[in-house]
């Protein structure tokens, strides 16, 4: 299938072919025909850098009037870098339709973004919650025309929050249709699956990532070779959006090479990670912890990057205790997700390695 077969508008189409866009991934395969055709509440699970931006975001465009100038739609981003991120990719869409996209969020001058919502009467808002919430209660945003409201990682949301949300879904089922999607799924609330479309989604393949990188290198006149561009779509693992960023990063150094890609990502010293193992397993926290530190600070290797290969590590090592280490690696990677100091988790779990090493 490509996007021509889609039922979106002329205008919508020529901006996807613009962009060198031709065949759509799984998640916008599945969920663009059925939210352009049905009305209907929708949860979908995918992973980052999938395409799910596009999937709830060409649908709406088709169906937003842009002669009428009140708010049509409404997204819901938990950062202010993501909603950015979401406004932006909305406006590349709707280049050829008089459609308004504005993104609203916390950290600039809130009577900045009045004055402009005031100028611009954009029909779609992709905003944080708090500065959303804000406007309204100002009153200089008035949602009560809003067709279509899209809440992005919805499964950050806590339960109560989510219940919260179903009686909303629940007394505005007759005039508004609610998208929500989810790196998690079993973290919605079943009563919120149970009234929506639920689809999964699996992350992209390498196969469909590199004609997307080879196709970008020759419109920007990069100089890629094939080993290359394999070691983006290895490291990214299927997330679209972070391979395309890893090529323009690669790209700044002059050439995209395996090596410079290594250099670019902080994988030139995955090896040491088996050694701060080693270390740790033989009792030497503080050369462990030195050797980590050196790895993240000065090669710039990020915190999930060195937890993921210790893992591989450990697996590499043949221990004894093998269920016992990934059980204590799995403890302290939830505790960076949930927001802990990452050297602190990171100093901890070598200690706890020592005490099984000894």
């Amino acid at each position: 299938m490509e996007f021509l077969d889609f039922p979106l508008k002329e205008t919508l189409l020529r901006a996807i072919e613009e962009r060198g866009f031709t065949e759509p991934t799984e998640i916008q395969e599945k969920a663009i025909p059925l939210l352009c055709e049905k009305d209907v509440d929708f949860v979908g699970q995918a992973q980052t850098g999938t395409g799910k931006t596009a999937a709830f975001a060409l649908p709406l465009l088709n169906r937003i009037n842009p002669s009428d100038r009140g708010v049509q739609a409404i997204i819901l981003s938990p950062t202010r870098e993501l909603a950015n991120q979401i406004c932006e990719e909305m406006r590349k869409f709707c280049i050829h339709e008089k459609i308004r996209v504005f993104s609203v969020y916390g950290g600039v001058p809130i009577d900045k973004q009045i004055g402009q919502l005031k100028k611009l009467k954009p029909q779609v808002i992709v905003g944080t919650p708090g500065r959303v919430k804000d406007l309204i209660y100002r009153k200089s945003l008035k949602i009560e025309g809003a067709k279509y409201a899209v809440l992005d990682e919805a499964d950050e949301m806590t339960s109560d929050a989510q219940t919260a949300l179903r009686r909303i879904i629940e007394d505005t089922a007759k005039i508004c249709r609610f998208i929500l999607v989810a790196n998690n799924l079993s973290k919605i609330i079943g009563p919120i699956q149970s009234r929506c479309v639920v689809f999964k989604f699996t992350k992209i393949s390498n196969k469909e990532i590199l004609p997307q990188l080879k196709l970008i290198s020759k419109k920007e006149k990069i100089k890629a070779d094939d080993k290359g561009l394999n070691t983006i779509c290895d490291y990214t693992d299927g997330d679209l959006r972070h391979s395309i960023n890893v090529l323009q990063a690669a790209a700044s150094s002059g050439s995209v090479t395996e090596s410079t890609v290594k250099s670019v990502v902080g994988l030139t010293k995955t090896k040491d990670v088996q050694d701060i193992l080693k270390l740790a397993l033989n009792g030497k926290i503080s050369d462990s912890r030195n050797k980590m530190i050196e790895l993240i600070k000065v090669y710039g290797m990020s915190e999930s990057d060195f937890l993921k290969y210790i893992t591989q590590a450990v697996f590499s090592s043949k221990t004894n205790n093998l269920e016992e280490i990934l059980e204590i690696i799995a403890k302290y990677d939830y505790r960076i997700l949930v927001g802990a100091n990452p050297e602190i988790q990171l100093s901890a779990l070598l200690a706890e390695l020592a005490k099984i090493g000894k």
